[in-house]
Parts: C-alpha cells; structure tokens; sequence
C-alpha cells in the first residue's frame, strides 16, 4: 500500500468505482467475514482499502500477463493467504484448536498489509 495515501487521480477512480458498485448493487458493499462466513456491510473507509487492495492486485496481474504470464509474488502470496484461511476454517479436525483460531486471524491480518 501507499504509505501517504491515494493520490487525487487514484481517489477518482476508486469513487468511480464506488459509485458504479453503488449503482448495480443497490448501494450495498457486503464482505464475507473470514471467520465466520457472515456477510456484513462494508464501511466506506473500508470500501477504498478493499477497492485499493484490489486494483493493485489487478495492476499486479497485468503486469504479470506482460512479462510471460506467470503469477506475480503478490498474486501467489495472495492465493496462498486464501487457501490457508479456508484451510483453518473449513477443516473440521483443525477449526476448533487454539492455533487454528489464531492463525486464521493472523493471516487476515497479513493479507490486509498488501
């Protein structure tokens, strides 16, 4: 992430974004809890992270998709990340332990730094 922040041009886009979400969706931004699988409303603070979280995701796929395709480190990082919460999540003899409970949460966590 940006440590100072969106810039005027990136703002635009994500509120464009925004709105064209808005717009298709009843104005409704809903997120998956990673722990419990609950749908919630999305704050709008948490609409530009999750917006910017995304596109540089998607500039990270782009440019991966110039220089021969293969997966960039974020992306793999980023699908790692995933597999490993459904893991804790969705495996019945690991999701009750202690470790389970607590990774799952640190791998969120991770996940946001990116």
């Amino acid at each position: 992430n940006n440590l100072m922040g969106p810039s005027a041009w990136q703002r635009a886009i994500m509120e464009n974004i925004q709105q064209t979400i808005r717009d298709t969706t009843d104005g409704r931004f809903l997120l998956q809890d990673f722990r419990t699988g609950d749908w919630r409303l999305v704050s709008p603070q948490e609409q530009v992270q999750l917006l910017d979280q995304h596109l540089i995701l998607a500039s990270s796929n782009s440019a991966a998709a110039n220089n021969g395709g293969e997966p960039s480190l974020l992306q793999q990082l980023d699908k790692q990340i995933r597999r490993m919460v459904a893991h804790y999540r969705f495996n019945s003899l690991n999701r009750e332990s202690v470790l389970a409970r607590k990774s799952v949460v640190h791998l969120y966590l991770l996940q946001q730094k990116f």
